[in-house]
């Protein structure tokens, strides 16, 4: 799925990009539950229009992201944005990094879409043992 949306809508439409599953051998309860934890807090930021949330849900070596960040929740202010999160779906998960995708429903302003699409995973890893986003490009930053 192609967002050809402004910076603003495309924070808003970057939930939609979340995806994770399946490990190896080992329990990986705890990183399942820690990846949807980052996902659920991606939501809560994108709702509040919190810049700082937003950047603290990604890796610190996205170049450019404070910037993107910034003008997206800038653009959003005005909108009415909820998200309803009925899970999150975790997918090769080995080595410290893995995919999410969301399962739920985003509003802006009454219209309703659903979170997950085909294609809609991003890739997530450990920085500093914290799970965190590390798709640069998930909110159209570099």
């Amino acid at each position: 799925m192609k967002w050809l949306l402004p910076i603003g809508l495309a924070l808003v439409a970057s939930l939609a990009f979340v995806a994770c599953g399946g490990g190896g051998g080992k329990d990986d309860s705890a990183d399942k539950a820690a990846i949807e934890t980052l996902i659920k807090d991606l939501g809560t930021a994108l709702e509040q229009k919190d810049p700082a949330a937003l950047l603290s849900v990604f890796v610190s070596t996205c170049p450019y992201l404070e910037q993107t960040v910034n003008a997206g929740v800038a653009s959003i202010q005005s909108l009415d944005v909820k998200v309803t999160l009925e899970g999150v779906d975790v997918r090769n998960l080995a080595n410290d990094k893995a995919e999410a995708l969301a399962k739920g429903t985003i509003s802006v302003n009454g219209q309703e879409s659903r979170l997950e699409g085909d294609n809609d995973y991003i890739a997530v890893a450990k920085e500093n043992g914290d799970w965190k986003i590390s798709d640069c490009t998930f909110l159209g930053g570099a």
